[in-house]
């Protein structure tokens, strides 16, 4: 499995990242950084390092604590409860060992970027929510040309097949 170059170093195939678990390239690939510590981002790394090795049967999250935490931090930000946010924050940085967040003494760090920088690299293995997190926050991925549907119509997901669309009783009004 090959992540996007701005996340982790790419082998010589292109196809898989450089890590423990790759013979072609051993060595520690990530490279997005925490922008706190400035050191190659564990919640990334574990996430990761996790799920590519276990080839047809990684875990699958579907919700987590971490991913409630940054909701609670996102609507935090929204109304101006800078504490609050901080606190929600924290609370999933503690998990992967990293310095707290202190909107006093990191007033050059914007917390809506260590926000989006949160919540890239804790749903990482969450497509849905990544997809929808570029929306809100108005970001286009690397890999989107000027003529995707994510560019073209902006707020576009996973389309649903015509077999879907006739058979489906919550798309049709049949439902009991």
């Amino acid at each position: 499995v090959a992540f996007d170059k701005h996340l982790a170093e790419q082998d010589a195939s292109g196809k898989a990242i450089c890590a423990p678990f790759n013979s072609r390239c051993p060595r520690d690939g990530i490279v997005l950084l925490d922008p706190i510590d400035k050191i190659k981002d564990p919640a990334l790394r574990r996430f990761l390092w996790e799920f590519i090795p276990a080839h047809e049967f990684p875990s699958v999250t579907i919700v987590s604590s971490r991913e409630l935490r940054l909701i609670l931090a996102e609507g935090a930000l929204k109304r101006g409860a800078r504490g609050e946010f901080a606190a929600e924050v924290n609370a999933v940085r503690a998990l992967d060992g990293l310095t707290p967040y202190d909107p006093a003494k990191h007033s050059a760090i914007d917390p809506l970027q260590l926000l989006i920088h949160m919540r890239k690299v804790n749903l990482i293995l969450q497509p849905q929510r990544r997809l929808l997190d570029l929306y809100r926050f108005g970001i286009r991925a690397p890999r989107w040309s000027d003529a995707a549907l994510t560019v073209t119509a902006p707020g576009t997901v996973l389309k649903m097949g015509q077999k879907e669309r006739r058979t489906n009783c919550y798309v049709v009004g049949t439902c009991k």
